[in-house]
Formats: structure tokens, sequence, C-alpha cells
């Protein structure tokens, strides 16, 4: 009996040992594959000499696919037709779609565009050369593309040679050479001939080749590349940097075709005008269907200046539904030159219907009393810097207002500060300032009274009340910024860490010192521009004047990598000189 349940005992354990001896693996698979594909074979073979067939079999060591290969691909020199790109397996096929030129070197360039099928490793700056004639040239050309303004590299743009400096052949023609940036704004020509060259580069919209769209943008060189900077290969270490013999800086051209482009009657006492660009020359309003002296409008421009908003200052002209007016500007015509330009106009407006009133809202008659809306910038019990204005802002034009009801009191003296007085901005009839000089750490009341604001509908505001107090210096950051080397003038802008918003800006003439003051505790940038004609801001360039965007520079060191770190209380010196800014 005791040997039975010893038997027992021991099948037991083995039946529940198996399950698990069995339990079912997935395999490692061995180490990661991280080897991109390798050509081993093409037919005809790479830089074969008197080509003339219609189709080129590229074959690799392994399964391949290509990624986003259209926005990578270049052919040089272009074809009009695109041929057709076929990848099976291992293979691809490039069909012509077009008679390939004589005695011409032709290049495909691949980017990383191919890659195995598996791991997704790429095939880097992968090409393909051949010759339709008895020779292949050979010569290279290297270069580096950024953005004028980011500073930051461009990829896929295109980037074009000319055998002859004409400045309308990246306009009208395709080039002779053709290539394409890499993500580090890095891009190379191969197989070129020895020659002296004309560079241009395109962010080609509509993919021909040609820069015939004022959206596209651009870069180029004035003047010809000497061909003493063109390398032959065998003169190329592949162990050391490719030398960058062209710097391209990349730009949109500023809009110079004028034109009206849009008009509205949004509210009942705004009409607009938006134009293509900031118009030149004089923009004048004739009514047709009512009479008007030259007071019945205030003009307002907006930020970017390629709208004209006009404000009715007339009830009588405003209360109209629909007005007729004859506009006279300047248009730019096909030559590119601005011609008198009139045009007729309807500006039509309809009140909004009023929403239906509930039984609950309709018991109480009292109606609600509309208000004029004061934005103001000083905030409850915020600070204000010394010299900044109080800004007013207003949904709409003042016909008058009262300075008397307005008055700002020091609490600390318990007097009220003299000699304000509201001054109207240069380019909207909407906002206000007052100017004081704010003492430090002392408090303040802003006290509007009703009936201070009156706008051009007739609304009144109501009180305002706001406590707030000056700024103290010790609770702010200083930068001091020294030139040395320095062009005639200088704009210089304080710009978050991420350089998308300007906080601040100063101008330096003759190499003069830059200080900001009151800066907030953060982290900051600072962008410095050459401001080589004198309009304090940074402007862009124009090809066929030959003029490039102004330069300029995101100040860094090998300290700081270009981020300031403002603390409170706390002068930051920084000593600029332009002699040791390096080339990018």
């Amino acid at each position: 009996m005791k040997k039975i349940f010893i038997y027992a005992f021991i099948i037991v354990l083995i039946i529940s040992v198996f399950p698990r001896c069995a339990k079912i693996v997935a395999p490692t698979g061995g180490p990661k594959d991280s080897l991109a594909p390798v050509l081993v074979r093409s037919v005809p073979a790479m830089n074969s000499t008197n080509f003339d067939g219609e189709k080129i079999t590229l074959i690799f060591d392994e399964f391949i696919a290509l990624k986003d290969y259209q926005k990578k691909l270049a052919i040089s020199p272009p074809m009009v037709k695109n041929p057709e790109i076929i990848q099976r397996g291992k293979n691809i096929d490039i069909k012509f779609k077009e008679p390939l030129k004589k005695n011409t070197t032709y290049t495909i360039y691949f980017s990383d565009a191919v890659v195995d099928n598996n791991e997704g490793n790429p095939l880097k700056n992968f090409l393909f050369a051949f010759s339709t004639g008895s020779t292949i040239d050979s010569l290279t050309l290297s270069g580096k593309l950024r953005d004028a303004f980011t500073l930051l590299p461009v990829e896929n743009v295109f980037v074009m040679l000319y055998d002859q400096n004409i400045d309308s052949l990246p306009i009208k023609s395709l080039p002779r050479y053709l290539t394409r940036t890499d993500k580090s704004g890095l891009f190379t020509f191969h197989n070129l001939q020895l020659k002296d060259y004309k560079i241009f580069a395109l962010l080609d919209n509509n993919s021909n080749y040609k820069f015939d769209q004022a959206t596209e943008d651009i870069a180029f060189i004035k003047g010809m590349v000497s061909k003493k900077g063109l390398t032959s290969p065998s003169k190329n270490d592949t162990t050391k940097k490719v030398v960058r013999t062209v710097n391209l800086n990349l730009f949109k051209e500023e809009n110079r075709t004028q034109a009206l482009i849009g008009f509205d009657r949004k509210q009942r006492r705004k009409i607009t005008l938006t134009f293509t660009k900031n118009p030149e020359g004089k923009v004048k309003l004739n009514p047709l269907n009512f009479k008007a002296d030259s007071s019945w409008y205030l003009i307002e421009r907006n930020e970017k200046k390629d709208s004209l908003i006009y404000w009715i200052t007339n009830n009588r002209i405003s209360s109209m539904d629909t007005l007729k007016i004859q506009l006279s500007y300047l248009k730019t015509d096909s030559l590119k030159r601005l011609q008198p330009k009139l045009d007729t106009v309807k500006y039509i407006y309809t009140d909004s219907e009023e929403p239906k009133r509930r039984r609950k809202d309709k018991d109480n008659d009292t109606p609600k009393k509309n208000t004029l809306k004061v934005d103001c910038n000083v905030k409850k019990d915020q600070p204000i810097v010394p010299y900044n204005p109080m800004v007013f802002t207003f949904p709409e034009p003042l016909r008058n207002f009262n300075e008397s009801l307005i008055k700002i009191t020091n609490l600390k003296d318990t007097v009220d500060v003299k000699g304000l007085k509201l001054k109207l901005d240069s380019l909207s009839p909407r906002i206000y300032r007052i100017y004081s000089n704010w003492v430090p750490d002392v408090k303040y009341k802003l006290m509007v009274l009703p009936k201070a604001f009156t706008s051009l509908s007739g609304l009144d505001n109501d009180t305002l009340d706001v406590n707030f107090f000056g700024a103290n210096p010790e609770k702010y950051g200083q930068i001091i910024l020294t030139f040395l080397n320095s062009p005639k003038r200088v704009v210089v802008e304080l710009l978050n860490e991420k350089k998308d918003r300007v906080f601040d800006t100063r101008v330096s003439r003759n190499g003069e010192k830059v200080t900001f003051d009151y800066v907030t505790p953060g982290k900051y940038t600072l962008r410095i521009i050459e401001d080589t004609n004198g309009n304090g801001k940074w402007d862009t360039g124009w090809y066929l004047k030959g003029i490039q965007p102004e330069k300029l520079i995101y100040y860094s060191d090998s300290k700081t990598k270009g981020v300031l770190n403002i603390r409170a209380n706390w002068e930051n010196e920084i000593s600029f000189d332009f002699a040791k800014q390096s080339k990018p």
C-alpha cells in the first residue's frame, strides 16, 4: 500500500513539472540588424559611359524599401518628365520618360531614401552616376544652407547650378546641375565639369525647378562660384570633414506686388480695405451714394500695415446699411510698375437678429445698460516699470475724453500725480497712453470715473479702479552689451529662450552700449541684427537687385551656450566682438 502511494506521488510530480518544461518561449532572434543596404550590382555599372538605354536597374544585398523618395530624390541635370521609380524586393528600376541628352553626365541622388526593409537602416548619401558620352565628369562642390532668420538648417531644398551668369536663368530656365540639402542643410554636387557656376537654391512649391512664385524661398550668391572651389574625388579625404565651399542663406522675398485683395464691413462703423502689402501712395475714398466732408472717418492701420481700417465718425453715414464708394489707389501692373487704379465697392451691413428673450428675462423689464469697455495694461496689484506708459485700449475710437475724470494717486504721500496727459497712438485711434516716472515700491491708485471716455457710438465707460505699484529695480536683472568692431547701426532684440517672442528692442549706433533694464528673472536669448538700411528691423533679400538678407547673429558663448539666465538684482555684462563671429 505504501508503494502505491509513493508511485502515485511520483506520477503527480512528473505531470506538474513537465508542462512547465514544455512552455513555449519566443526565440531571441540574435542581434539587431544595424547595417545599411549595399549596392552589389547595377545595369549599367556605376560610372559607366556611352549609356543609351531607357532603364537603369540597381540591385542590393538585401530586401529594401524607399522612404520619402519623392521628397529626397534629385536627378542632375533635371528632366521635364520625372522617371518612373519601381522598387521590388532587392531591386530598384529607373525608367526614363524622355530621351537623355548626348555627351552628358547624369547623377541620381537618393540621399537616405533607400533603407533596409526590416529595421529601416538608411543607405546615407547614396547616388548613382553614368554618362551618355565617352567620358564621365568627376568634380564635386559642397556647401551648407540655413534659414537666414532662424539660422537653422533647412532640408530638401533644391540647390542648382548654371553655367552662365545671367540673372534670369533661375526664373526662366532649368538648371545645368541639381542636388538637395540633407537634414543638416548640407549639399554636394558630384560629377561636375571644370568651370565657373552660378548657384541658386529654391524651396520649389510647384516642382518645376524655376523661381516663378513670389512665395518660394530662395538663396543665391551674387556672381559666379569659381572653378577653383571644385574638388576632385581623389583629393577628398573621407576620414576628414568635407570642405564646404559655399554658404547659402535661405529667405522669402518681401511681396512687392501691390493689389487690393479684400474689403469688408463687420461693424456698422468699421470698413476695411486689405492689400497684398503695405500700400504705397495715397488711398482715397470717394462717396457715391452719400455726401461727406474729409472728416467722416478716422484711419487705423493693422500691425502688418497691409490693411486700412476706416472708423466712421458721422452718425448719419454709419446708420446707412449700404455705402457705395469709389476707391482710388495704386496697383502693380504686369511690368511691375505702380499704376493708378479705380474700383467701386459696396459696403453692406445688416444688423444681426437679437436672440429671443426667455419668459424669465421678459419679467425683468429693466434694460441692461451698455457701457464702453476699457482695457488697461496695468493690472490689480501688479508692478509698472518707470517710464513705461499706462496704455488704454478701446473697442472703437473715442469721440471725446475728459482728463479731469482720470486720477492717479500716490498712496504713500496721498497726493495726486500731476501733469497727466493722454497721448494718442500714431497707428491706432483706439489706443491712448499716459506717461509718468513711477517711483519704485510706491503704491498708486488709478481711478477713472464714469464718462471719462465716450466712444463714437456714444457709449461711456464705467468706473475703473486699479491699485498698482512702481517696480523695484532690485527685483529685476540688467543686461549691458558692449560692442567691438561694430557696424554703424545694430538692432538688438531680447527674446525668450525659444526665440519666438520679442520682449524688448534696442538700437546701437557706431558701437555704443546697449542696456536692457528691468528684465524679469528668467532665461533669455539675444538676437543681433546688422541694420544696413537703418530702418530698425530685420529685412529680407531681393534677388534681382542682388540684395542679401540682413545678417543676424544669435548671441552665444562657451559658457552660456546662448541662453542668459537673468537673476534679480544682478548685472550681466556682455562683450560682443563682430570680428570674431565665425562663418556658418
